[in-house]
């Protein structure tokens, strides 16, 4: 086929494409569940390479979308936060104490003065509250304080365990 030809159908292409898909869209769905059930590793690999490559997307849409959903619902933002509210209860062992609390609060004042100069700080749980291989803590041992954005990649994987090793990621 020669490429004039080739760039003329283009439109027709297009079209039969969208036809397909709209007739066909339960087949098509079908297919990709299967291909992903039978891919999970090359599923796994693209969907970490896709949020590298647009991680400034993924933080736009954060900025701009956070702030407008939360208000859209604030029935569904108060049981988030109080769900997490009530698991770190459960997290916090018998034995804590006066140590645990001023760690604590110094880690707390610690992420604010941080932050007073321009990159924001969260207090972290070095091995997370609500991991799914393992959950810390919520004790003086097991906080640290670095920057937001590496807190907010962690989330609740076993990553940044050790001490110090966030400044690898820096």
């Amino acid at each position: 086929m020669n490429a004039a030809r080739y760039l003329a159908n283009k439109d027709a292409r297009k079209a039969y494409q969208i036809a397909y898909r709209q007739t066909h869209t339960e087949q098509l769905r079908a297919a990709d569940a299967r291909w992903r059930a039978a891919n999970p590793e090359r599923v796994k690999r693209n969907k970490e390479a896709w949020y590298v490559a647009n991680a400034e997307k993924m933080r736009e849409l954060a900025r701009v979308a956070g702030p407008k959903w939360r208000a859209e619902n604030p029935d569904k933002v108060n049981a988030y936060a109080s769900k997490k509210r009530a698991k770190r209860q459960l997290r916090v062992p018998g034995w804590f104490g006066e140590f645990d609390e001023l760690v604590a609060q110094e880690a707390s004042a610690l992420a604010i003065a941080r932050s007073a100069y321009g990159m924001e700080w969260h207090v972290d749980h070095l091995i997370p509250l609500q991991g799914r291989k393992a959950s810390g803590l919520h004790c003086g041992l097991n906080l640290q304080v670095i920057p937001a954005i590496l807190n907010m990649q962690k989330y609740n994987k076993m990553q940044l365990i050790q001490l110090l090793e966030w400044l690898n990621h820096i």
